[in-house]
């Protein structure tokens, strides 16, 4: 079997049950990226000084990638913004197929995992907002009334960003292909401008001590007799195995806001990586 059709065939596997075991367990387990990281390495190895001899300076170049989507992503982490699962993957992912049709595959792949995710749970959340305001009798246009700054400032940084785009394509001859761009992200101003009805109404769940769980995501803005001070977190958002053990030690922490039922990014990663796969060849005529 050649050696690229098989790579291909391991990244669709592990990231089909990356998106499986994220969507119903909420975890892309070690059990899994792990292997991914090391058969990526085998792979490396092979390319670079036994099959295709593509040398040292190849070999450095994608494990210097590595290397930056694992700083990259440890500081998103850190934040509460991507899954330490993720991060793994990505990396396990990169290093087993790098390239593919002289495109760098990770790139693309965060790329379209991103705007799926976005374009997709802008339009579910959408609805479970219009559901809680009927609930909770909120007037939508008294809501967006008091939220007129941030939509002055979603509309003018769109219109930034469409500016760049139709400059892009007056002067680097772009395809018009590249405006699809435009549909998830005016989809995500919605959710950008009601981000914190999406936080309060969606997410926001106060777990006592003995229910969190590694990887829980603390709402900092719902803290009310505590700081991060007190829960000795820094500025870390992520509550991992040893805060929780210290949280039960403590007789101040009852219980504690923390944002749960996120957005899995797992199924979006296994959708980009196929969208990829699919238009790899095209890219350099679309872009």
């Amino acid at each position: 079997m050649d050696l690229l059709i098989l790579k291909i065939i391991v990244i669709v596997i592990a990231c089909f049950i990356a998106s499986y075991t994220d969507f119903k367990k909420g975890y892309i387990y070690n059990w899994l990226s792990f292997p991914l990281i090391c058969l990526g390495l085998i792979f490396l190895v092979l390319d670079c000084f036994i099959i295709n001899l593509l040398g040292y300076i190849y070999f450095l170049k994608v494990i210097g990638i590595g290397v930056l989507i694992y700083l990259i992503g440890y500081l998103l982490y850190y934040f509460g913004k991507l899954g330490g699962g993720d991060i793994k993957l990505f990396i396990g992912l990169h290093l087993v197929l790098p390239y593919l049709n002289n495109q760098l595959t990770i790139l693309w792949v965060i790329l379209f995992s991103s705007l799926l995710s976005v374009f997709i749970i802008s339009i579910v959340y959408s609805f479970k907002l219009i559901k809680v305001f009927r609930i909770k009798k909120i007037k939508f246009l008294d809501l967006l009334k008091s939220k007129i700054n941030y939509i002055i400032k979603s509309v003018f940084f769109f219109l930034i960003f469409l500016f760049m785009l139709i400059y892009s394509f007056s002067t680097l001859y772009f395809n018009y292909l590249y405006f699809l761009i435009l549909i998830p992200i005016l989809f995500g101003l919605f959710i950008v401008i009601f981000e914190k009805e999406v936080k309060e109404y969606i997410y926001l769940e106060y777990k006592l001590v003995n229910d969190l769980e590694d990887g829980d995501v603390l709402a900092v803005e719902y803290l009310k007799d505590l700081s991060l001070e007190d829960l000795k977190l820094k500025n870390r958002t992520v509550i991992e195995e040893k805060d929780i053990l210290r949280f039960k030690k403590s007789k101040k922490i009852k219980k504690l806001p923390i944002y749960y039922n996120l957005p899995k990014f797992g199924p979006f990663i296994f959708l980009g990586l196929i969208v990829f796969l699919l238009v790899s060849k095209y890219l350099f005529l679309i872009f």
